[in-house]
Parts: structure tokens; C-alpha cells; sequence
């Protein structure tokens, strides 16, 4: 890779480490900042409505994930500027082979070539951060397992609750 190119990427590196940096404090100060009725932290004389306290914990975990995307994203770039100034970087972690030009052009924090990139995630070897991360997805994933509040549900019950 020649030295204009590695220049544009560095360029590029350092651009989103900025805007990267500045995200996630905004994210820290609005999950930091007071949430109720949306008036900074007054007391309203306003009924509260649990679908309220539902979209504020919905805000909330939301906040919270973007923040870890955030900062999983920031190391990224910490650690692809590191490989810069190394001198290692454009070099496939997995397999040592260079990276296409065109792909670390497009994601210059990329560690690895596609194939081996594929493969990982294939293999469920990347790291999951999204906004279904550690959501549950069944009735087993909930805290109180199922039946253990004495619920029912439609057409579940027992012949002696029908009676």
C-alpha cells in the first residue's frame, strides 16, 4: 500500500476516533442527565402512565447499547491506529495475508480479510453488539421462570382452573 493511501486512511482513523469521542460523551451526559416527565428532573403534577416508565426504560437500555457500540467501535480505531504506527497494519490477524486495499478503504479499522472475517462470524467467533444483545427471546429468558407467578394464559390452563 503506498503512502498517500496509508495517509488518507490515518486521516480517516483519526476523523472518526473525533467523532467517535464526541458521541459517546453525549451519550454518558444524556444517560446521566434526569429523565422524568422530560422536564430535566421537575416534578410534574401530570398523572404517570407505566407506558411512560416503559419508553424510559426502553430510552435507557437503548442509550446504554449505543454506548457500548460506541466504545467497542473507539477500540476499533484505537487499535487500527496502533497497527499504523507498528507498521503492521493492512495484515490479516487470522491468516497474515494483506488486506484488499478496497476493504480497508472502506473500513479501516478492519482486521481481517472478508474470508476470514466471514468465517469468524460463521463460526460465531465476533462479537455481538447490537440492540438485541442480551435481550430476552423467550420465556426462558426471563427473570421469574414460567408458571413460578402462578400465570395462565389462554388455553394453557390446567383442567381445574377451566372449572
Amino acid at each position: 500500500m503506498n503512502e498517500n493511501t496509508l495517509a488518507t486512511i490515518k486521516g480517516r482513523l483519526q476523523g472518526l476516533a473525533r467523532r467517535l469521542d464526541g458521541d459517546t460523551r453525549n451519550l454518558i451526559e444524556e444517560g446521566l442527565s434526569p429523565q422524568a416527565s422530560g422536564q430535566g428532573g421537575q416534578t410534574s403534577n401530570a398523572p404517570f402512565h407505566l407506558a411512560d416508565g416503559g419508553t424510559e426504560e426502553f430510552l435507557s437500555m437503548m442509550n446504554a447499547t449505543l454506548l457500548e457500540n460506541e466504545a467497542q467501535l473507539a477500540a476499533d480505531v484505537r487499535d487500527a491506529l496502533q497497527r499504523l504506527e507498528e507498521g503492521v497494519y493492512g495484515r490479516c490477524e487470522a491468516c497474515q495475508k494483506e488486506i484488499a486495499e478496497e476493504r480497508l478503504l472502506a473500513l479501516p479499522y478492519a482486521r481481517n480479510c472478508i474470508r476470514c472475517a466471514t468465517l469468524a462470524e460463521k463460526e460465531g467467533r465476533v462479537p455481538v453488539a447490537n440492540v438485541n444483545h442480551g435481550r430476552p427471546r423467550g420465556p426462558r429468558d426471563t427473570l421469574a421462570p414460567e408458571g413460578e407467578m402462578q400465570e395462565t394464559r389462554r388455553g394453557d390452563a390446567s383442567e381445574n382452573d377451566r372449572s
